[in-house]
């Protein structure tokens, strides 16, 4: 991921409603079903209601918690690349010892990525050093995420254009700092 320095995943997988209609082309999924089965399966820290047996169930993994804190330069973290934060399904407990990890660390840029936009207003005001994301791939998507991401306090707002699936001509982007675009990589994400 070219716009950002470190990835960190103290919470890996997804659960939900927009799960069945993004897992053709996730690539957290894939990795979880593909490069890091054996290692996702053998973490005992599943999220309640998820299935133990898949790969890319939400899982917890504690011994990663602490790895901002090691870090000497100050640095732009993608948090959870391999997951989804603010799933309806992470318990409260796994969010709020990630940001708690992220205050104690205000030489960093935490740059969060969310396809629940519509579930981090329990979390506000996210901490000063949080760029906040929201996933869209289509016009229709991009505006419910604009407007969830309106109603949260972060640093910097964005979208997260990857893959860019249809138009998003005349989307109002009011309070959107930044944008990602990213095309389709091949079949599952790879």
């Amino acid at each position: 991921v070219s716009w950002t320095d470190i990835l960190w995943d103290p919470i890996t997988g997804c659960w939900g409603s927009h799960r069945q209609v993004c897992s053709s082309y996730c690539y957290a999924a894939f990795c979880a079903r593909r490069l890091f089965r054996e290692s996702h399966l053998a973490n005992p820290h599943v999220a309640p209601g998820c299935d133990p047996d898949d790969p890319f169930a939400i899982r917890f993994w504690p011994e990663r918690l602490e790895e901002p804190l090691k870090l000497v330069r100050p640095s732009r973290i993608l948090v959870c690349s391999l997951g989804e934060l603010f799933s309806g399904w992470v318990p409260s407990a796994w969010i709020a010892q990630v940001l708690q990890i992220v205050r104690q660390c205000p030489q960093h840029i935490f740059q969060m990525v969310t396809r629940e936009p519509q579930n981090v207003h329990w979390w506000n005001p996210l901490p000063h050093n949080v760029w906040l994301g929201a996933t869209a791939t289509d016009r229709a998507m991009a505006e419910t995420a604009v407007h969830a991401l309106s109603e949260v306090r972060a640093r910097l707002k964005f979208l997260c254009l990857a893959p860019l699936l249809g138009d998003i001509d005349g989307a109002a982007l009011q309070g959107i700092d930044w944008l990602v675009v990213g095309d389709l990589q091949g079949s599952n994400g790879a």
